[in-house]
């Protein structure tokens, strides 16, 4: 065993299999030279020594499972001791826990909706080959396909194995023996469900015939509605369900994790397209999906696409013209889904991984000080033959303990915060459902733990290994000349922090005023006092399949609603300001020369009663509004508003001025104010209004003005409907306000949250300019006292402290104002009204951070000015 232990000594200092044979041959030879001397056989001895041994492989498995062994019990040791180290200091150990929890638990969180929304694979087949495909052309305000071009591309395209389309217009009423409900559906071609992979979970897909116009009406249901309506029951698959008053036949029903590719559609059922053969030039309502060909490039298809597109089409119906300015768009589907809000949660990810690194120095600034109190611990263990190595080994242990600490409890924040962000993210954000708290999740929470305890271990490691214990134990204390590195680190921590700190407090700033802003912007129209609500006839036939008994039906609604006690005015439009789509169209000023009807600008139409501009407060300009004579059958007139003017008329009067879209000539009778029409930062676009009762359209917005809270009338206003017709279904019922509210939704999220994160990092910052103040006192508490002693004043102590503490604040300010110019021109595109580098907002969060600085410097400094020299003189 001698022998064995000599080996193994070997084997640590030298750590090579070369060694370790060399020194087992040398061994065997001095054995077997033992037994030479005793009168063996030199062979017969040599042989006797390498059993006797037992072969150099066996010794080698020996001395690496000892080493093996000692590792293992080192390292229990360290563990050991740093979990007694954590147990002495529970209120250094809370701390650090807390601080690093809130860090791992918002970024964790956070990583979270990251992953589902652009990392983890979309629940498609081959999501990575799927491509969205939209054309432009002339001023086009929609980016779809026209159904020509779609056509086109699947008849003649090369570059795709599989094209398939997809749009709007499938919302239908449900009724039958229950409440009528209004279901959002969706059409599709036959192949679509083929294309993305995917297969109903009971039932069948759509056929050939079923897409074609005429077909047998069929619908695909979505598993909420099956389960909400028809209680999960597999024999719903054949029969019919009544939609807008017509049969349709249940195909199938979809899976359960089968979510649509568009963040638009919720889809709780399919239609099919059925698109006609020759659909027209004109007909632009289809959304595209296409699968690339292996090894063929998204550019090509695109040049493929594109070429086609601006060639003659065999599916117009009128005479095949040549378009020259067609521009085709190819998106991934990943990058398509997630838009905006891809930039958005990388600078928020960016922004709580700050907050991470402010708490990590922070927890760092903390070791750091208490390494410093185990000065003679440290300097004693090195005197006692401890190697450096060592020391940062057993520290280094001591902080991924505290870190894992500090991760549990953020998998505890971070599944909090994954149901709490849920309300501030984009309701129609991809894939939100799918949020969750799953193994890559936890692995990433693990990952940024163990890094956050090297982190932070890091400088009370390095701080220690520095140590020269000879002269500490000649200095004495606490007090060696390795306390103003320490002090020179500690600062340098701080002003890390607080400048990580500004950069996130500039940021918020920026969208706060962004919020303002938009909150202050005049949408055009008085919101109080209003209520809408959401009517909708069927549209594919029964009682309302003429546009007479459509007008007829909101007119009789309009008698009731303006009946109801309390109510100053009733209208109904076909859409409403802020986030409503109109309906868009050529438009063309009669008189002036003739040019082709595709070049003609596009321009919003959108039908509304006589009192709508009464209802919501629309200023009328010039001429005069809607009245009971504008009806069906009488000369077709318009209303303009002042951007429509501005540029069809400029620096003209256009009433009395006649305009060509679809049908015949319009006659310009008022000029009303712009309102704010896609959202408050959208600039004010053209428009035009037209009576409902020479457009009718089935469904409506029914918008009731009246001194009365919204709130209470909603009940009212859905009796209306009912009254009119109970089969008639009622939702999206809401205060015009609320409506407001929404559209800021996103902005509202992004100041929320960056708020959120910028307070965290404040605090903590907070926290660290006071610790180190705190510890600048207790440190030079002698000095204190010997200056107080020779007769300096309370005040010349308080600006002594305070000197020192906002010395390292304004420094870090200064720093973080240059930071913040260069980090907050990734916010330019999430602004409005304010510029990435604005004055105000960056002296406001100067000024902000200076006060809280200046308090958290106080309250050590006040400490200061009462101590008794006596005391500290005598103590030291």
């Amino acid at each position: 065993m001698k022998s064995i232990s000599r080996l193994f000594r070997l084997f640590r200092r030298h750590r090579s299999d070369q060694d370790l044979d060399n020194e087992l041959r040398s061994y065997v030879e001095s054995m077997a030279a033992e037994k030479v001397r005793a009168g063996m056989p030199s062979e017969v001895a040599l042989r006797a020594a390498r059993m006797e041994l037992g072969g150099a492989a066996q010794v080698k498995e020996l001395v690496r499972d000892a080493q093996a062994g000692a590792w293992m019990d080192v390292l229990a040791q360290d563990l050991r001791y740093g979990a007694r180290m954590i147990r002495r200091n529970p209120g250094f150990a809370l701390v650090a826990t807390i601080t690093l929890a809130l860090g791992i638990g918002a970024n964790t969180a956070l990583f979270s909706v990251l992953n589902a929304v652009l990392l983890r694979a979309l629940p498609y087949r081959d999501p990575g080959n799927i491509i969205y495909v939209s054309e432009t052309w002339r001023d086009a305000i929609i980016h779809r396909v026209s159904a020509p071009n779609f056509l086109l591309w699947r008849s003649r395209g090369q570059t795709f194995s599989g094209i398939e389309g997809f749009g709007g217009g499938g919302d239908l009423n449900l009724t039958g023996s229950f409440e009528p409900e209004r279901i959002q559906g969706v059409m599709v071609t036959a192949g679509f469900l083929d294309l993305l992979g995917i297969r109903p979970a009971i039932g069948r897909n759509f056929t050939r015939e079923e897409d074609l116009p005429g077909g047998p009406p069929a619908v695909l249901l979505g598993q909420a509605l099956w389960k909400r309506r028809f209680g999960e029951s597999p024999e719903i698959v054949g029969k019919n369900i009544q939609l807008d008053g017509k049969a349709y036949a249940v195909a199938g029903v979809l899976p359960a994790s089968f979510v649509f590719p568009d963040n638009e559609y919720r889809a709780d059922l399919l239609l099919p397209m059925a698109l006609p053969p020759n659909p027209g030039r004109q007909y632009r309502l289809l959304k595209v999906l296409a699968r690339l060909k292996p090894g063929v490039s998204a550019a090509a298809m695109r040049a493929e696409f594109e070429a086609l597109a601006r060639g003659p089409s065999p599916f117009a119906t009128s005479a095949p013209e040549v378009r020259k300015d067609v521009e085709v768009t190819v998106t991934p589907l990943r990058e398509w889904l997630s838009g905006d809000v891809r930039r958005v949660l990388v600078i928020l990810q960016v922004a709580v991984a700050l907050v991470l690194l402010i708490g990590c120095l922070n927890v760092a600034n903390l070791q750091l000080a208490r390494s410093i109190s185990r000065q003679k611990e440290i300097t004693l263990r090195l005197t006692l033959g401890a190697g450096r190595g060592r020391l940062c080994r057993q520290l280094l242990t001591e902080s991924i303990l505290l870190s894992g600490l500090g991760g549990a409890a953020g998998l505890v924040v971070a599944y909090w915060c994954v149901n709490s962000l849920r309300p501030f993210l984009p309701a129609g954000l991809h894939l939100l459902q799918t949020i969750r708290l799953d193994p890559v999740e936890l692995t990433f929470a693990l990952g940024i733990a163990l890094a956050t305890g090297i982190f932070t271990g890091l400088a009370p490691a390095v701080a220690a290994s520095r140590t020269n214990a000879n002269q500490s134990l000649q200095e004495g204390g606490g007090r060696t000349t390795s306390g103003e590195r320490h002090r020179r680190l500690r600062s340098a921590l701080v002003i890390a922090e607080v400048a990580l700190a500004m950069v996130l407090l500039a940021g918020s700033g920026l969208l706060i005023r962004t919020f303002m802003r938009l909150s202050g912007t005049d949408p055009g129209f008085n919101p109080r006092g209003v209520l809408t609500v959401r009517v909708a006839l069927p549209r594919r036939g029964g009682r309302y399949a003429t546009p007479e008994r459509q007008t007829a039906f909101y007119s009789e609604l309009l008698e009731k609603a303006s009946a109801i006690p309390g109510v100053e005015s009733a209208a109904v439009a076909q859409t409403l300001p802020l986030g409503g789509m109109p309906i868009f169209i050529g438009a063309f000023v009669e008189g002036r020369p003739q040019t082709p009807p595709e070049t003609w600008p596009t321009v919003s139409i959108t039908p509304v009663s006589p009192d709508y501009f009464r209802t919501l407060q629309i200023p009328l300009l010039r001429g005069r509004a809607f009245n009971a004579s504008d009806r069906r059958g009488s000369p077709r007139v318009i209303i303009v508003n002042q951007a429509f003017a501005d540029q069809f008329f400029p620096g003209q009067n256009p009433v009395g001025s006649r305009i060509i879209s679809e049908g015949p000539p319009q006659e310009i009778v008022g000029v009303a104010g712009n309102v704010r029409q896609k959202g408050l930062r959208i600039v004010d676009t053209p428009a035009m209004y037209i009576p409902c009762a020479q457009f009718s359209w089935p469904e409506m917005l029914l918008t009731l003005r009246s001194a009365l809270p919204p709130s209470t009338l909603a009940g009212a206003a859905v009796r209306a409907v009912h009254d009119v017709d109970a089969d008639v279904p009622v939702y999206d019922v809401a205060s015009m306000e609320e409506r407001i509210a929404g559209s800021l939704a996103a902005e509202r999220s992004n100041m929320l949250l960056m708020g959120l994160f910028a307070g965290l990092a404040l605090t903590l910052a907070t926290i660290g300019i006071f610790g180190v103040i705190a510890y600048f006192v207790s440190r030079r508490s002698h000095e204190i006292g010997i200056r107080m002693a020779l007769g300096a004043r309370p005040g010349d102590v308080l600006r002594l402290v305070l000197g020192h503490g906002m010395s390292l604040a304004l420094v870090g300010i200064a720093l973080g104002l240059a930071g913040a110019l260069a980090a907050t021109r990734a916010l330019r595109t999430f602004l409005y009204g304010v510029t990435a580098g604005d004055p105000i907002t960056f002296a406001g969060a100067s000024l902000l951070f200076a006060v809280v600085a200046g308090v958290a410097c106080y309250l050590p400094a006040r400490r200061a000015t009462q101590t008794d020299p006596m005391i500290t003189l005598r103590h030291e």
